[in-house]
């Protein structure tokens, strides 16, 4: 009498996702320090814009003043040309710092702007997903398909070989991008009959690896992405190269 011997074991390739995964993790930073680095460099620059318009709205009273003192001048009949000449200087050396001024603030308060458009994006969870923290997303899905045959075995209608089937399939994925140029993917699969029992054993090709990859963009090629590991490719509207949605094999 011979037993069969149950035990839960990972393929090659899943171990290899999960592999690629921790080496990733472990490559670079996470996200959310680069958000909170960018939060503290928008606070800075928002303090800095604070001051630049107080410096501004200071340097404005001032040409106003010497403007007003110019005119009172004028309209006394003062003749003094040296004094004249004078308030001219004064006047457009404050107006070349006020458009100095007027210069850094709009370019500083673009800036200003992208930055919170960087944090925005790094603290934004993507829709209909839930992230274990902003780096890593999760998702998940389960579908079940429905299948008639008639007289599919050997073409002749006398013979009764009807045959109705159900499969169901589940998916988890997890995505870890540790940069805006490093990503892991990796998407586990169970694919089998409807209401067909959990097998422990890998070989019934039920539970297995269906995407495992790391995505790169390589610094010195721009525009240049590069997928290594195990991934689903789809040529001439998949009836080329394609993919099997339903099996693991």
């Amino acid at each position: 009498m011979s037993t069969k011997s149950n035990s839960y074991r990972l393929r090659p390739g899943l171990m290899a996702g999960i592999l690629a995964l921790v080496l990733v993790f472990f490559a670079a930073a996470p996200q959310e320090a680069e958000a909170a680095n960018l939060r503290n460099q928008v606070k800075v620059m928002q303090d800095e814009l604070e001051l630049l318009r107080t410096t501004l709205d200071s340097v404005l009273e001032d040409l106003q003043a010497l403007r007003e003192g110019m005119k009172a001048q004028i309209s006394q009949g003062a003749k003094n040309e040296a004094s004249a000449t004078e308030h001219q200087k004064q006047i457009e050396s404050l107006e070349n710092k006020v458009s100095k001024l007027r210069k850094v603030l709009l370019k500083k308060s673009k800036h200003l702007k992208k930055l919170k458009k960087r944090v925005k994006r790094l603290e934004k969870k993507p829709e209909g997903r839930y992230d274990l923290n902003p780096s890593v997303s999760t998702s998940a899905d389960v579908r079940a398909r429905g299948e008639m045959r008639n007289n599919h075995t050997d073409l002749s209608s006398d013979t009764s070989d009807r045959q109705t089937d159900y499969n169901q399939r589940l998916r988890f994925g997890l995505v870890y991008k540790a940069t805006d140029k490093v990503s892991a993917h990796i998407t586990a699969q169970d694919a089998r009959a409807f209401g067909s029992e959990l097998s422990p054993s890998a070989d019934d090709g039920e539970l297995g690896l269906y995407e495992g990859y790391v995505s790169l963009e390589p610094p010195m090629a721009k525009g240049l992405t590069v997928d290594i590991g195990r991934m689903g490719l789809a040529y001439g509207s998949g009836m080329l190269i394609g993919t099997d949605d339903w099996s693991n094999t």
